[in-house]
């Protein structure tokens, strides 16, 4: 393996394991609830991009995007949908659980995605809106104005992300703390909401028990 292959990141895992646990290992449980989480992510989005298409919109899932920062550090992912019309391109997020489970961690992910998109001009003159887009049956279909006219939406839960301004300053922010968290000598353990479920036996969290009560 290359020394560049070695210094590349998953951009979910960048955004994610600056604010949960980094030594969460998921147990059993947890992994057959992802496992199922899956398939309504899949059936969310084939949804999401059949309706948005109907507004005129050309989709395009698992858009791929890669970039380099200045600490040397490369980074890789896929956004979920990307759908664009002659002046707009809508950048989706999609999650498989309802808004009351979102974390500041999806946030990260899609200003990442939207930050390589706009750095690396791949949509030249176009307006570049970031959505999460959060699966919940019981909801409402949505409608998104732009430009050109409303999008329709599926039902879902949507979270328009207008933070384009400060977009480089959050996002190179993330990328420091992601720097420092995982190459200090001295280790820094940032608590998430998994770390309860923690099936690692060698988690400090999961020591510092067992010498309590030893």
């Amino acid at each position: 393996m290359s020394e560049q292959q070695r210094d590349t990141r998953g951009i979910k895992d960048i955004s994610h394991k600056v604010i949960e646990c980094p030594e969460f290992i998921p147990t059993p449980s947890t992994k057959s609830h992802w496992k199922n989480a899956t398939g309504f992510h899949d059936s969310f989005l084939r949804r999401l991009a059949s309706e948005v298409e109907s507004s005129g919109f050309r989709c395009s899932a698992e858009f791929g995007v890669e970039h380099e920062f200045p600490q040397g550090m490369k980074v890789r992912g896929k956004a979920d949908l990307v759908c664009e019309n002659q002046d707009t391109v809508l950048l989706f997020e999609v999650k498989s659980f309802p808004l009351g489970r979102a974390s500041l961690g999806d946030r990260n992910q899609l200003l990442f995605y939207a930050y390589i998109i706009m750095r690396q001009s791949l949509f030249p003159g176009k307006e570049i809106i970031p959505i999460l887009a959060y699966s919940n049956d019981d909801a409402d279909p949505g409608m998104l104005p732009v430009k050109s006219g409303v999008v329709n939406l599926p039902p879902g839960q949507y979270v328009v992300l207008n933070v384009m301004d400060g977009l480089t300053e959050t996002v190179e922010s993330n990328v420091r703390a992601y720097h420092i968290l995982t190459s200090s000598k001295r280790k820094t353990f940032v608590m998430g909401k998994h770390c309860f479920k923690c099936d690692n036996q060698n988690c400090v969290i999961i020591r510092s028990r067992m010498m309590r009560h030893g």
